[in-house]
């Protein structure tokens, strides 16, 4: 792609709002730009596992979808990004 999409802030933070699965974890979306995302979620109990640590699947899916979600900022419109 030669010129970045004008519409990536948008289609970012629609990826975020549109899962339920991140919903249900209390993830947000914080800001992107260009080839970058961040995302975070503030810390409950339900998001430790036996040893009072976050479960990897939690950080696994934060990283997963955050990963996701920057590669859409370098995406063409009607492009789409799948981990």
């Amino acid at each position: 792609m030669d010129t970045l999409d004008p519409e990536f802030l948008r289609r970012v933070e629609a990826i975020f709002r549109k899962a339920p699965f991140l919903e249900n974890l209390g993830v947000k979306f914080l800001g992107c730009g260009p080839g970058w995302c961040e995302s975070g979620l503030q810390v409950q109990n339900y998001h430790k596992q036996q040893n009072r640590l976050v479960h990897a699947g939690v950080l696994a899916t934060l990283a997963d979808h955050t990963a996701g979600a920057a590669a859409g900022t370098l995406i063409a419109p009607g492009e789409i990004v799948l981990t």
